[in-house]
C-alpha cells in the first residue's frame, strides 16, 4: 500500500489484526489516514493500539452509540453491586449495559423456554418475547418475522491524547 501511495486506508480488521496492521504499517513509516468500524475508536477497544497510538492517531470510525437510559442506569447498579463503578458516558458504562441486557434477555428466555431445554426451545423463547431491551433507542423485537436491533451510529475520531 505505502509503494502504490495508498493515502487512506478502511480497516475492516478487528482489534488484534488491526493493531498488529497499524504497527506494521508505522513501523515502515507508512501513516495513512484510517478509517474503521465496530467501535475500533472507542476508548475501550482502541486501546490495543497503544503500540502504534501515534499512527492510528486522528482514525475516523463509525460507532454504536449507547445512550444513558434507564435499561443502562439499571444495569450499572447490578454492576456496582459487584463492586464496579463506571462513570456515565464512558465505554465501560455502555458495555456494561449492554452486556447486561443481553444476559438478562438470555435467562428470561431460558426460564420460559419448554422443557426439555434445548437450542430450539430457547430460539423459540427468544423469538416469543414481546420486546427485549435495547441499550440505543426503544425496546426491540426478536421474533421470527422481525429482528431490531440498536440503529443509533455515529461517526468518531480517534485522539491518541
Amino acid at each position: 500500500m505505502q509503494q502504490a501511495k495508498v493515502d487512506f486506508v478502511f480497516l475492516v480488521a478487528q482489534n488484534l489484526c488491526a493493531a498488529a496492521l497499524v504497527k506494521a504499517a508505522q513501523d515502515a513509516n507508512f501513516k495513512p489516514q484510517w478509517a474503521t468500524i465496530g467501535n475500533n475508536v472507542t476508548d475501550t477497544v482502541a486501546q490495543f493500539m497503544a503500540p502504534a497510538k501515534g499512527n492510528y492517531d486522528g482514525a475516523w470510525g463509525v460507532c454504536t452509540t449507547f445512550p444513558d437510559n434507564k435499561s443502562a442506569a439499571d444495569c450499572n447498579a447490578i454492576a456496582a453491586g459487584a463492586g464496579l463503578h463506571y462513570t456515565p458516558g464512558t465505554d465501560a458504562y455502555s458495555f456494561a449495559a449492554v452486556t447486561c441486557n443481553q444476559i438478562e434477555t438470555l435467562a428470561a428466555a431460558l426460564k420460559a423456554a419448554k422443557q426439555p431445554l434445548t437450542q430450539g426451545s430457547v430460539i423459540d423463547s427468544l423469538q416469543a418475547m414481546a420486546s427485549v431491551p435495547m441499550s440505543a433507542g426503544p425496546a426491540g423485537s426478536l421474533s421470527a418475522t422481525k429482528h431490531d436491533a440498536g440503529d443509533d451510529v455515529f461517526i468518531m475520531k480517534y485522539s491518541a491524547a
